[in-house]
């Protein structure tokens, strides 16, 4: 056998060898087409990523060139595979029907009308303060969530002179209704009013002389009316930034307040 049959037998070989790899390789290569698109909505989303396919417990994952807008679709992969998937709308996924926001934090309410308690007291802020802030949002709209919320304030107020001291809590408690507009996912924006009560709570007179006055408990009506800016750390964690305006009705006068706040929260 000569040098030349030698090698021409050995590329048949080697061709024949070739063509179980061709043909394999082209059996899997990807076919897809639609079968039917079912749109949940008005906005149609493109998609032109990876996609992961779910079938008989195994997940496999097929480049499409296509854009694909929301739906249902059967992609054939091999000539014996079958593989059903859905596109949904992102806008959809991971939307609670309940939103729950917890937050607890400092505040510093101003008295900006009113003379009484600035007369006795010589204050008019009172840094010794506290909010918590209870918001249960039900309803979600394109125009934003709505719901109500249950907050409360607590001032401790004190004021030494020479021979007393003027001490006393400070508490007010709403119940308000929410207007929340997500801008994206970071920050979230926020309307809300209510009512709720004013309490003013065990205010005394101790001189020292060891006589004290007689207790003041007083709970009057209370309007409340602000704005809030959440920004979302995690999907769960979030920091509040807000400032609320309260009008309180009493016998003998009228309180108004502008209270500034930063709080933390959770959301659920």
């Amino acid at each position: 056998m000569t040098k030349k049959t030698a090698r021409l037998i050995l590329c048949i070989l080697i061709f024949f060898l070739s063509l179980p790899a061709v043909f394999a390789k082209a059996s899997k290569e990807v076919s897809y087409f639609d079968v039917i698109i079912q749109k949940q909505n008005e906005v149609s989303l493109l998609y032109e990523d990876f996609y992961s396919l779910r079938a008989k417990g195994d997940v496999k994952k097929v480049d499409i060139a296509a854009e694909l807008e929301v739906g249902k679709y059967r992609y054939k992969i091999e000539e014996s595979e079958w593989y059903y998937f859905e596109i949904e709308d992102e806008s959809k996924k991971k939307v609670h029907p309940l939103d729950f926001n917890l937050s607890l934090g400092y505040a510093c309410p101003v008295i900006l009308f009113d003379d009484v308690i600035p007369d006795y007291m010589e204050k008019r802020c009172w840094p010794l303060s506290g909010t918590a802030n209870i918001e249960i949002l039900p309803v979600k709209t394109p125009a934003g969530n709505f719901g109500i919320a249950i907050k409360g304030f607590y001032s401790r107020m004190e004021k030494e002179y020479s021979g007393y001291r003027i001490s006393g809590n400070l508490i007010s408690a709403y119940l308000d209704l929410v207007w929340q507009l997500p801008l994206n996912r970071v920050f979230a924006f926020d309307l809300h009013a209510g009512a709720g009560g004013i309490l003013f709570h065990n205010f005394e007179v101790n001189y020292d002389n060891l006589i004290t006055t007689k207790k003041l408990n007083s709970l009057d009506l209370s309007l409340d009316g602000g704005l809030a800016l959440k920004v979302f750390f995690t999907r769960h964690f979030f920091l509040r930034s807000a400032a609320d305006f309260t009008y309180s009705i009493m016998s003998d006068m009228t309180l108004g307040q502008i209270i500034p706040e930063v709080s933390l929260g959770l959301h659920f």
